[in-house]
């Protein structure tokens, strides 16, 4: 029996940084606000943006911004 097996690994990677920088997006539209609701949506953001890209760009920075 012959599987034909398919690499999805540049279109994971693909989709991984398209989720990333719409996280970015969001959680800066969501820090501009100055709504401190919006910038508990904000840190959130930050946060799963860490976890899934460590060190983009500078969300640990805003990640605090949020925080504070």
């Amino acid at each position: 029996m012959i599987f034909d097996f398919y690499d999805f690994s540049d279109e994971i990677i693909a989709k991984k940084k398209s989720y990333a920088e719409y996280l970015y997006v969001k959680a800066n539209q969501f820090l501009d606000s100055g709504d401190k609701i919006d910038s508990r949506l904000a840190y959130n953001s930050f946060v799963e943006l860490e976890k899934l890209t460590p060190s983009y760009k500078n969300a640990s920075n805003l990640k605090r911004d949020a925080y504070i």
